[in-house]
């Protein structure tokens, strides 16, 4: 168990534990370790943006797993116009995948057009592993790899 005497002043005990005061919950530890009170030190932390962002950041929760949108790739299978068979092109390729393949698949209107996307990969090569899959195994000759926001797991 860490100690902090910056924080101790701010803490309530109960039973064998300790709570930290609300005020304190509201603050990541970087903003705790960087800010001045009575009787303290200094301490100038230097740390790559990321891992500010990572502290900051709201996490989203699918069964119970954490996740957070990072740079990555997907495989675009369908790229349509914004007409209603467009929609369906790319809802039914979205629905052939889910049936034959095991990977997240986007359906999605991204003006001007529908398109479906495959995948969350962090790598390039990861990526260009299934769309080879995906063209060998299926009607997807025209796949192609692109940059795209992906979900990963987080824990």
């Amino acid at each position: 168990m860490l100690t902090f005497d910056a924080v101790a002043q701010n803490a309530v005990q109960t039973d064998s534990t300790t709570a930290i005061s609300p005020l304190i919950q509201k603050e990541n530890i970087l903003q705790r370790l960087s800010s001045r009170g009575s009787n303290t030190g200094t301490v100038t932390l230097t740390q790559p943006a990321l891992l500010s962002n990572l502290l900051t950041r709201n996490f989203s929760s699918i069964d119970g797993v954490s996740q957070i949108k990072v740079d990555g790739y997907r495989v675009q299978l369908f790229a349509g116009s914004n007409s209603r068979e467009a929609r369906e092109a790319a809802q039914k390729i979205a629905k052939d995948v889910k049936q034959e393949f095991d990977y997240h698949v986007y359906s999605l209107f991204d003006s001007p057009r529908w398109i479906c996307r495959v995948g969350d990969f962090q790598t390039y090569e990861a990526a260009n592993q299934a769309m080879r899959e995906l063209r060998a195994r299926g009607n997807y000759k025209e796949a192609v790899i692109v940059r795209d926001k992906v979900l990963v797991d987080f824990y």
